[in-house]
C-alpha cells in the first residue's frame, strides 16, 4: 500500500479536484486507488460521482457507532473511495476530539483493510487543520502541498513543511504549483520563484489552467473521458506517473 496526502496551502487553490483527478490517473493506468475524504466539506464524492444529496461517511458512521468501512463505494471508473460524511459543526467538534485520543486510528484501521496488491491511497487533506489530517500527512509516503499563483500559498510552504517534519522525517514532501497559466507574467514570476528557492521542493509537473476541468466536474465526469487529449488530462497522467516513479527527479535549480 502506498500513500499520497494531498493538502492546501491557502483556501481554494483546488485540492480536492487534485485528489479527484489524481485517482482517475492512476486509475486510467490500471492502478488499485482509494481515495478518501478528510474533510468535513465533504466534497470529493461530487468529483468522484457519488449524488450530491448523499450524506454517508466515515466519519458520521463512527458518531453513530456503525462499521465506517460500510461507507465505502466504488465508482465506474473502479475507484474505491470514502466520504467524509455530512455532519453539524458540533458533531464535528466532538469527532475531532475522538480522532485527538487516537494517534493511531487511521494507519491501524487502513492496515486492517483487505485492499487488493499495489493499491495507491489518496488522501484529500485539506488545509492539515485536524488531528486526522496530520495523521494522513505523517504516515503517508509522499504528501504534495498544492499552491496556485497567489503569494499567500508561495509564504506559508516552508512552514508548512516544516510542521509536517516535525512529526515525520520520513515523509517525501513536494510542492505542487496548480492553475498555471504561462500567458500571465505573474505566475510564471511566482513558477520562477518556487523552482529557484524551493528546488529540493518543486516537482517538474505543473498543473495547467484548464477550463476542461471544470466542465468535467459540472457533468459529474472525469478530465479523461470527457477531453482525453486536453492539457488537464496529460498534466494528471504526468503526475501520476511521477508520483509512481521510485526515485522521481525534482527540478535542478
Amino acid at each position: 500500500m502506498k500513500k499520497i496526502s494531498v493538502i492546501g496551502l491557502a483556501g481554494g487553490v483546488g485540492v480536492t479536484t487534485v485528489v479527484a483527478q489524481l485517482s482517475y490517473a492512476l486509475a486510467a493506468q490500471r492502478q488499485p486507488v482509494l481515495a478518501m475524504d478528510l474533510s468535513s466539506d465533504n466534497s470529493l464524492a461530487g468529483h468522484l460521482g457519488l449524488d450530491l444529496s448523499e450524506s454517508d461517511g466515515f466519519a458520521s458512521r463512527i458518531l453513530l457507532g456503525k462499521d465506517w468501512k460500510d461507507a465505502n463505494y466504488r465508482n465506474p471508473q473502479l475507484i474505491d473511495f470514502i466520504p467524509f460524511g455530512c455532519i453539524t459543526r458540533e458533531q464535528e467538534g466532538n469527532f475531532n476530539q475522538w480522532i485527538e485520543q487516537r494517534s493511531d486510528w487511521l494507519e491501524t484501521e487502513l492496515n486492517a483493510l483487505e485492499l487488493p496488491t499495489g493499491t495507491t491511497v489518496v488522501f484529500d487533506g485539506s488545509r492539515l487543520g485536524t488531528a486526522l489530517q496530520l495523521q494522513a500527512a505523517c504516515q503517508s509516503d509522499q504528501v504534495i502541498m498544492v499552491l496556485d499563483t497567489g503569494l499567500s500559498s508561495l509564504v506559508r510552504l516552508r512552514q508548512v513543511e516544516n510542521k509536517i517534519r516535525l512529526f515525520s522525517s520520513r515523509t517525501k514532501v513536494h510542492a505542487l504549483l496548480n492553475r498555471f497559466d504561462s500567458a500571465l507574467r505573474l505566475d510564471r514570476d511566482v513558477l520562477s520563484v518556487l523552482r529557484a528557492e524551493c528546488a529540493d521542493l518543486a516537482i517538474r509537473v505543473v498543473l495547467h489552467r484548464d477550463e476542461g476541468l471544470r466542465e468535467a466536474y459540472a457533468q459529474r465526469g472525469d478530465i479523461f473521458s470527457r477531453a482525453p487529449s486536453s492539457q488537464a488530462a496529460r498534466d494528471f497522467l504526468s503526475l501520476a506517473t511521477w508520483l509512481t516513479d521510485p526515485e522521481p527527479e525534482r527540478i535542478t535549480a
